[in-house]
C-alpha cells in the first residue's frame, strides 16, 4: 500500500527557514538561510529533468514523484558552531491530502571531524514543521 502510495503522488518538500545551530548564550551560527541555493547533486527522483527545482532569496523548493535526495557541501567558508547547543531545521511540506502523515523529511549533517548527524521525521503531515 505504501509503495502505490510513495509512487503515485506529486511530493513537494520546500526549506521554509535558515538551517542553524544555536548556543545557551543566544548566539546562533547560521548554517544556511537558503539564499539561491543550489544542490551539488540530486538523486533518483529529485534528479532533473524528473521534477522541478525552485531557488529563491529564502526558500529551495523541489518538486517530484516518488523519493529522492540532495547533497549539498556548506562548509566553506568554515562554519564554526563552538558552544551551540542546539540545531533548529524548519521544513514546509505540501503535497496531496493522501501524502498527510506519509511524508518523512531527512536532513544528514557532517561536521568537520567526520561525525555523522542525522535528523529524521517519517510520518510528517502536510505544513510548517
Amino acid at each position: 500500500m505504501m509503495q502505490k502510495l510513495v509512487s503515485q503522488l506529486a511530493w513537494v518538500a520546500v526549506v521554509a527557514a535558515a538551517l542553524g545551530v544555536g548556543g545557551t548564550a543566544g548566539a546562533e551560527t547560521l548554517i544556511t538561510d537558503f539564499n539561491n541555493f543550489t544542490s551539488d547533486a540530486l538523486y533518483p527522483s529529485w534528479a532533473l529533468p524528473s521534477s522541478t527545482v525552485v531557488s529563491g532569496p529564502s526558500s529551495y523548493s523541489i518538486t517530484a514523484t516518488g523519493y529522492g535526495s540532495n547533497y549539498k557541501y556548506i562548509g566553506f567558508p568554515v562554519i564554526n558552531g563552538a558552544g551551540n547547543l542546539y540545531l533548529e531545521i524548519a521544513v514546509g511540506l505540501g503535497g496531496p491530502p493522501e501524502a498527510d502523515g506519509h511524508l518523512g523529511p531527512i536532513v544528514g549533517l557532517i561536521d568537520g571531524d567526520g561525525t555523522h548527524h542525522n535528523y529524521a521525521w517519517y510520518g510528517q503531515n502536510l505544513g510548517n514543521h
